[in-house]
């Protein structure tokens, strides 16, 4: 968590006031970041890392997992 004062970072120059409690979508010092999640993935309030959903992989939770898209396309051919 780069600018974030922690105990984990003590050599971070500049430290921000982090509101864990942001609106869905938002982060970081006084939740003025955007999150840029994709596909319904939750965003963390502090760093902004998205928290993808059954199925999402990759850092914006863009990109479909090859496992689950085999299991939805024999579900949808047996149906």
């Amino acid at each position: 968590m780069e600018g974030v004062l922690t105990a984990t970072n003590p050599s971070c120059r500049q430290a921000s006031v982090v509101d864990a409690g942001c609106a869905a979508g938002r982060y970081g010092p006084n939740c003025s970041l955007q999150c840029d999640c994709e596909n319904g993935a939750s965003c963390d309030p502090v760093s902004g890392k998205c928290h993808c959903r059954l199925g999402w992989i990759g850092p914006r939770c863009d990109v479909a997992h090859r496992q689950y898209i085999h299991l939805y396309s024999q579900f949808r051919v047996a149906r």
